[in-house]
């Protein structure tokens, strides 16, 4: 093929002539010596499965709770209550004292006996008695449960504190009142006690508001009763009081309660039915079972 001289015109015969003899030469070419134009078509990529979840392990077993031995149950005493273990007889007569009878203690023998209180027996103990646990106290003395471990005390309706006893008496009214609880229960309610007091005196009680019954002072204990601070007892009281047992009293084995003797290192146990009995026969004594706790 001539060669193409730049500089001559395209409308020149020497230019078309070069021209048509070059596209000749282009269509007389086959079809598979030239180069395929092709698109590349990308793959579609396939959709991601999601990843199975890894399998839970398997819920362990529960294993069985541990049993506990069987704890042997103690018998529980006439009121419900579980009683502790008791002392050996070992360990009672190395706590046991000398029982000597002093002139108290046999003022209120005889007492006793002139009443017919039978069930009067007294027990002397150390003179920390009051120092120790009720278990122990309840062992030295011999009792049969702690249930029966009581106090005495003395209490006053402080409303009518200007009266005497005597005045009081003959008004129908009630200024002092021995009442007898239990160590190991519930604590005196006074405001049952002023129920009880009101129903003593019958016609003769007021309003409500005329009664704050208190404990009286050591001094004051002392000169009714006639005993020293625990030593209380309702049994040879230098002035006569009506008694108020409460009435979880009676329900206590045998029926028994121990009380203050006379002296601080001197017990006193007496049948409680018997007690009210014999203290009712008494001119200027009364005693009852009463809820006041």
């Amino acid at each position: 093929m001539a060669s193409l001289n730049p500089c001559v015109s395209g409308t020149s015969p020497a230019f078309a002539t070069g021209f048509a003899a070059l596209a000749a030469l282009h269509s007389d070419a086959p079809a598979s010596s030239r180069p395929a134009t092709t698109t590349a078509t990308k793959p579609t990529p396939a959709a991601a499965k999601p990843a199975a979840a890894e399998p839970k392990p398997a819920a362990a077993e529960p294993k069985p709770a541990a049993s506990k031995p069987a704890v042997a149950a103690k018998p529980p005493s006439a009121t419900g209550t579980v009683e502790p273990p008791r002392m050996s007889a070992e360990e009672v007569a190395a706590c046991s004292v000398n029982q000597s009878v002093s002139t108290q203690q046999q003022r209120l023998m005889d007492l006793a006996a002139s009443i017919g209180l039978s069930s009067a027996k007294f027990a002397r103990v150390r003179g920390d008695y009051y120092e120790q646990e009720m278990v122990w106290r309840r062992d030295v003395i011999g009792a049969a449960s702690v249930m029966q471990l009581c106090k005495s005390m003395i209490m006053e309706n402080t409303k009518v504190k200007d009266k005497t006893v005597e005045e009081c008496r003959e008004a129908g009214r009630v200024k002092y009142v021995c009442v007898v609880v239990q160590y190991d229960g519930p604590n005196l309610n006074r405001e049952k006690l002023t129920d009880v007091v009101q129903a003593m005196e019958g016609s003769k009680a007021v309003g409500k508001k005329q009664y704050n019954m208190r404990m009286v002072d050591g001094d004051v204990s002392a000169a009714l009763s006639g005993f020293e601070h625990n030593a209380v007892t309702p049994l040879g009281m230098a002035t006569p009081l009506p008694v108020v047992l409460s009435a979880r009293i009676a329900k206590v084995p045998d029926g028994q309660l121990w009380l203050g003797g006379g002296e601080p290192d001197l017990k006193l146990r007496v049948d409680g039915d018997e007690f009210i009995k014999v203290f009712n026969a008494m001119d200027g004594f009364s005693a009852q079972f009463s809820d006041v706790v």
